[in-house]
């Protein structure tokens, strides 16, 4: 029965989209304006009823994984504080990583591996981890020096790559964002803050170095 349900909730989405699309054929025409008012309802009331009942209804979904009351303070426990990465250049300036360099992965997906698995590796492990990671920093840098973005997927998609879902920061933008020479280390921070106090003044985060390349045993 769900399963009809939501195939009945996709066919009223798609039949309204085709309304309003056919509705472009007569520019000007005054119901056209009803009936994309009636497409943005359509869509609002399906997103709402499956975020009421937490049942999901492609492509409208409830977010179970994405729902729920931050906690006040950012750490270890309940939730895991976040990983931040620095590039380190020759003269020992830290550079945030541009979260572009790790495609096709995201950095929500390595933070969680940093998290879990980096801690358990053998010291040799951990130096090729380094190893990569920095090589990887310095992919982006050469491609930026080049002239072109970093990472890949805009050598198959060009301006069409869509975005980070968590929309991170192109920080990487030009060769001004960088240094002149490639990094020679590679550092990983977990952040640990209070939310209210960062609202206040966003600088306002502990940051605790927890692996560094090289250097780190």
């Amino acid at each position: 029965m769900l399963n009809l349900f939501s195939g009945l909730c996709f066919a009223g989405f798609l039949l309204c989209g085709i309304v309003v699309v056919w509705g472009q054929r007569t520019n000007g025409h005054p119901k056209q304006r009803r009936r994309v008012n009636l497409l943005i309802l359509y869509v609002v009331a399906a997103t709402f009823g499956a975020a009421l009942t937490g049942r999901d209804m492609w492509p409208f979904s409830s977010w179970a994984l994405m729902v729920g009351t931050a906690p006040r303070d950012i750490g270890d426990s309940p939730k895991p504080a976040r990983i931040r990465v620095a590039a380190v250049d020759t003269r020992g300036i830290e550079y945030p990583v541009d979260y572009r360099v790790w495609q096709p992965l995201n950095i929500e997906e390595l933070g969680t591996w940093w998290h879990r698995v980096l801690p358990t590796l053998a010291a040799g492990e951990r130096v090729r981890v380094g190893a990569f990671l920095l090589s990887r920093a310095n992919q982006g840098w050469s491609a930026v020096q080049a002239g072109r973005p970093p990472g890949y997927f805009h050598r198959f998609l060009g301006p069409l790559v869509a975005p980070s879902h968590t929309l991170h920061p192109t920080i990487w933008s030009g060769t001004a964002d960088l240094p002149p020479e490639p990094f020679v280390r590679i550092r990983l921070y977990r952040e640990y803050y209070n939310v209210e106090a960062r609202r206040r003044n966003p600088h306002s985060i502990q940051l605790v170095r927890v692996f560094e390349f090289p250097g780190d045993p």
